[in-house]
C-alpha cells in the first residue's frame, strides 16, 4: 500500500520555499491550484517549489503565485497552510489583491471578468431554458409523438418566450448591476441605467441595423437607438472577424490561446460571448476550436509522459483540462 503524503510537511516545505509566512500575504485555492499573493516574487526558487513532492508545477499571474496540486490534494495542503499560520482569502478578496499587482493588460481583463461571471448563471440557465424549448418545438420529434408545431398552444410559446427571452433582453441590466457592484457604485442606479438603456421608447438596435426602423435623433445630429439583447458586438464581431480569416488561421489562433487563457482564470467570461453568439446568429465556433485546442494538449501531455526523462515528469503528467 501506497505511503499517505505528509500534507503538514508539504505545506511547510512551500511556505519556507516561498519566502516563509511574512511573504505571504494570504492564500485560497481553486479546483487544482493553491493560490498564494506574495510580497517579492523574486525570492522564489520555482525549481525548488517544483521539486517538493505532489506538486505539478507553478506559475506566477496576475499577482498569483499558483502551485499546481491537483484535485482533492489541493484542499488537504491549502488546511495545513492555513493550520500553520497563513491568512486565508475568498477568491474575490484574492481577485481584489490581484487586480492592485500585474500590467495594465491583466487588470483590464481581471476587471472584464469580475463584471461578467456574477451574471453567467443566469445566462447558463436561460441557455438551458432556450434548449430545452427548441427541442420541445423541434418538429421532427412532434411528427414522432403524432403532432405539429401548429398544435402547440400559443400560451406555451408566450410563456416559454417569457423564460427564454427575458435574460437576453435585459442583458445590459444585468451588466451594469454587476459593474456598479463591481467598482463600488450603487446597484440601484446600475439597474436604473441599464433599464434606460432598454427602454421601449428606444428602437431596437437590430431593428435600426436592419433599415426596418430610422433611430432616434438627439439635439439634431446624436443618433439613438436601445441596446436591447446585445452588450458585447464589438467583442462579438472582432472574434467572428477571426474564425473568418483564410486557411483556418484564425482557429488556429483562438485554438492556442484558450488553453492560456485558462490559466488566467479569466475564461469564465468567454461563457457570455458564446451564449450571445448562440443567441444572436445560432453558431458559436469557439467552444469546438477550443475542444480541439484541449485534444492537441492531451496529444503534447503524451507526448511528455512517453519522453521525458524525469520520472517525476511522468507521474505529474495531468489530465488536460484539469
Amino acid at each position: 500500500m501506497a505511503n499517505t503524503p505528509d500534507y503538514k510537511e508539504i505545506a511547510n516545505q512551500i511556505i519556507e520555499i516561498v519566502g516563509g509566512a511574512e511573504n505571504i500575504l494570504s492564500a485560497a485555492h481553486c479546483a487544482t491550484r493553491l493560490r498564494l499573493i506574495v510580497k517579492n516574487r523574486e525570492i522564489i526558487d520555482d525549481k525548488k517549489v517544483e521539486e517538493v513532492e505532489l506538486v505539478k508545477g507553478c506559475f506566477f499571474t496576475a499577482g498569483q503565485y499558483q502551485i499546481i496540486l491537483g484535485t482533492g490534494i489541493v484542499n488537504k495542503v491549502y488546511e495545513e497552510v492555513i493550520r500553520l499560520g497563513i491568512s486565508g482569502s475568498s477568491k474575490n478578496e484574492q481577485a481584489a489583491a490581484a487586480a492592485k499587482n500585474g500590467n495594465t493588460a491583466q487588470r483590464l481583463v481581471r476587471v472584464f471578468a469580475d463584471v461578467f461571471v456574477p451574471i453567467i448563471p443566469v445566462m447558463v440557465a436561460t441557455g438551458l431554458f432556450m434548449g430545452l424549448r427548441g427541442l420541445l418545438t423541434q418538429e421532427a420529434l412532434l411528427a414522432f409523438l403524432g403532432t405539429s408545431p401548429e398544435a402547440i398552444p400559443q400560451q406555451f410559446l408566450d410563456f416559454t418566450s417569457i423564460l427564454t427571452d427575458t435574460a437576453f433582453g435585459f442583458l445590459p441590466v444585468l451588466v451594469c448591476w454587476s459593474a456598479f457592484k463591481k467598482f463600488g457604485g450603487s446597484p440601484i442606479l446600475g439597474i436604473v441605467l441599464g433599464l434606460m438603456l432598454v427602454n421601449n421608447i428606444l428602437p431596437t438596435s437590430w431593428d435600426v441595423a436592419q433599415g426596418t426602423v430610422e433611430p432616434m435623433i438627439f439635439f439634431g445630429f446624436i443618433k439613438v437607438s436601445g441596446y436591447q439583447s446585445s452588450v458585447l458586438p464589438a467583442f462579438i464581431v472582432g472574434v467572428t472577424w477571426l474564425f473568418a480569416l483564410p486557411l483556418g488561421i484564425g482557429g488556429l489562433i483562438w485554438g492556442a490561446l484558450c488553453q492560456v487563457i485558462v490559466i488566467t482564470g479569466v475564461h469564465h467570461a468567454l461563457n457570455l460571448v458564446e451564449i450571445e453568439m448562440l443567441a444572436g446568429t445560432g453558431w458559436n465556433p469557439v467552444n469546438p476550436v477550443g475542444s480541439c485546442g484541449i485534444v492537441a494538449q492531451a496529444g503534447a501531455a503524451m507526448a511528455v509522459a512517453v519522453k521525458s526523462k524525469s520520472v517525476k515528469m511522468k507521474s505529474n503528467v495531468p489530465f488536460p483540462g484539469s
